[in-house]
């Protein structure tokens, strides 16, 4: 599944507005409404601060990990180099810097 409809479902089962996530993770509502439509992919910084306010429950985090690693391309996208690995982002997601 892609990346945004794992975060429109997490942001709503928390009852969040676009405005109130972005306000609780320092970006715009454009920027939300973006992620949600997949018109665009959040940084890593991002993911991690949405992990952080949207608490998805462990299969929903690994939903989101892989649709966010995927990024809508073919499964090989998963071996590229540039691209994160859950182990990357995991402790960013617990409040690690």
């Amino acid at each position: 599944m892609p990346l945004a409809p794992h975060l429109k479902r997490l942001r709503t089962r928390r009852l969040l507005s676009q405005r109130e996530l972005a306000r609780r993770v320092g970006a715009s509502v454009a920027c939300i409404a973006y992620l949600e439509t997949g018109r665009r992919l959040p940084s890593l910084g991002m993911l991690a601060r949405l992990v952080r306010e949207l608490r998805p429950d462990p299969q929903d985090l690994l939903g989101l990990l892989l649709a966010a690693l995927d990024g809508g391309a073919a499964s090989d996208s998963l071996s590229s180099p540039e691209v994160p690995t859950p182990a990357a982002i995991l402790p960013l997601a617990d409040g690690a810097r």
